[in-house]
């Protein structure tokens, strides 16, 4: 039966049989091991920061996208059940120039009623597009949506 001494001294400090055939383990190696664990552990607090703090960034952002959006909406929101002008851009060289109806606004889109052809037709957009200027939302020679730059 070994004994508990014996094998701390055979092993090293991970527990592994030492090939130094029974001497104590090496020192300078848990030196290094230790130097290393807080070498890592450094790193990964700074990697940690750093990813905090793009969060942090991005959050803000988010905040403030959303704010404008609101301020999209509101716009929008006063000019329901109006004649209103819009030009989407759908890509390709695609643009479709119509005149509709502005008949709601809902948290995240918006629908015009177009009436081509003698049968209506209703046309969904989002704020984001609006924000991204891929659709225009001209009324009254008036840009709504976007304040003038």
């Amino acid at each position: 039966m070994i004994k508990r001494d014996n094998w701390i001294k055979k092993r090293d400090i991970f527990g592994r049989k030492s090939s130094a055939g029974g001497k104590k383990p090496d020192k300078s190696l848990t030196v290094v091991v230790l130097f290393d664990i807080i070498f890592c552990f450094l790193t990964f607090n700074r990697i940690f920061d750093i990813i905090f703090c793009r969060f942090k960034v991005f959050e803000r952002w988010f905040a403030m996208t959303r704010n404008v959006l609101q301020e999209i909406k509101q716009d929008l929101d006063s000019w329901v059940g109006r004649q209103v002008e819009f030009r989407a851009n759908r890509g390709r060289k695609k643009i479709l120039c119509k005149e509709g109806i502005l008949e709601s606004t809902y948290p995240h889109i918006f629908v015009v009623k177009v009436v081509e052809e003698g049968y209506p037709r209703r046309v969904s957009f989002t704020y984001a597009d609006v924000l991204t200027e891929s659709v225009e939302i001209i009324a009254q020679d008036r840009r709504i949506g976007l304040s003038e730059a």
